[in-house]
């Protein structure tokens, strides 16, 4: 009995500490308000995306011929192939509408050896929808060469700027925020470039998040 009577005790102290707590209740509402890619208030940062001006020949109205090569040939019939997604911005022009996208994927069929794919698609920032300089951060968040991919010794994509060919560049074998901002001003753009090389056969794939920003501050 007096160990049915301790077991009793015991419960009702726990059931007395859970009901003991008290709460101060505040609130927060709020408002999202959404614009299409086709509205024409997108300036700054809401309007630069990825592009090709091959893919879309009246981009050289508000951007560089950039992304010269985005169905690059490799090797034999094999081609560079870059399919884009998620329209975040539309532009007219006289020759047409341009299309600024929020992500690329790209499949590049090569050998082993040391490649390098210049120019192969673009980032834009259109002149005629100019919001002050915008600051682009890069972030590895899939690195080449995990467990069952081949080993590289080298795996980079650069970002070359068009207005005066300054350049940075991200490791795509480690996970890493270490990146030079590089500045885009309106009508400016920066061009892609992947260098490879590597003696293993096999497929890799990587993932690179990139951030836009006012500031000159990483994310």
């Amino acid at each position: 009995m007096a160990k049915k009577l301790g077991i009793l005790i015991l419960l009702a102290a726990i059931v007395l500490v859970a009901t003991a707590a008290s709460f101060s209740y505040r609130q927060m509402s709020g408002t999202a308000i959404v614009k299409g890619p086709a509205d024409p208030s997108l300036v700054g940062t809401a309007c630069v995306g990825f592009y090709s001006a091959v893919e879309q020949p009246a981009a050289t109205a508000v951007l560089p011929l950039l992304g010269t090569n985005y169905q690059a040939p490799t090797y034999g019939n094999n081609r560079l192939s870059v399919t884009p997604s998620g329209v975040i911005c539309q532009v007219p022009t006289d020759g047409g509408t341009v299309y600024l996208y929020e992500s690329i994927s790209v499949s590049v069929p090569i050998t082993t050896g040391h490649w390098v794919i210049r120019d192969f698609y673009a980032i834009g920032y259109p002149s005629n929808r100019g919001g002050g300089t915008v600051y682009l951060y890069a972030r590895v968040s899939d690195v080449m060469g995990d467990a069952g991919e081949p080993s590289f010794d080298i795996a980079k994509l650069w970002f070359y700027r068009h207005s005066d060919s300054s350049w940075s560049w991200v490791d795509l074998r480690f996970s890493t925020t270490h990146f030079v901002p590089l500045p885009l001003t309106p009508g400016d753009a920066l061009w892609l470039e992947l260098e490879i090389k590597t003696s293993q056969a096999g497929s890799a794939a990587f993932r690179v998040e990139l951030y836009f920003t006012h500031e000159q501050e990483q994310p």
